[in-house]
């Protein structure tokens, strides 16, 4: 999602609301204006996609990822910058993305989220992708 030149958005540097679904600032709130209550339809935000053409990576729907989550949630040590795995061992996983309900700041694609294996929420989902190295 940072793409190869570390942007915070798929998209860019600068949040812009329209490009994703997201949640409200205000604790417990939504922001409903972009006319989906929950979570909006797969390719809703077009221009949210990032340079290579990935469309959804921020937003509507947290996605599991791969790292393991260290016990503080931040997943991986101050200062790594360059696809932290998190730790070597640990029963928590990472989820990123933000989602409709969270605040725009959470979409960002540096941050990071810690969630038990095998939880089920509203807003957590999944995206098949693989290293192409």
């Amino acid at each position: 999602a940072r793409g190869r030149d570390g942007r915070s958005f798929p998209w860019g540097q600068v949040a812009d609301p329209g490009r994703l679904n997201h949640g409200s600032v205000e604790p417990g709130c939504r922001d409903d204006e972009d006319g989906h209550a929950l979570a909006a339809p797969v390719g809703s935000y077009p221009d949210g996609a990032s340079p290579e053409g990935a469309l959804d990576m921020a937003g509507n729907a947290m996605e599991w990822v791969y790292d393991r989550a260290a016990p503080d949630g931040a997943g991986h040590p101050q200062g790594r910058t360059v696809a932290p795995g998190g730790p070597p061992d640990g029963s928590g996983r990472v989820v990123r993305g933000g989602a409709f309900d969270l605040p725009m700041f959470l979409a960002r694609t540096t941050a990071r989220m810690r969630r038990l294996p095998g939880v089920r929420e509203r807003d957590l989902g999944f995206r098949c992708a693989y290293d192409r190295r």
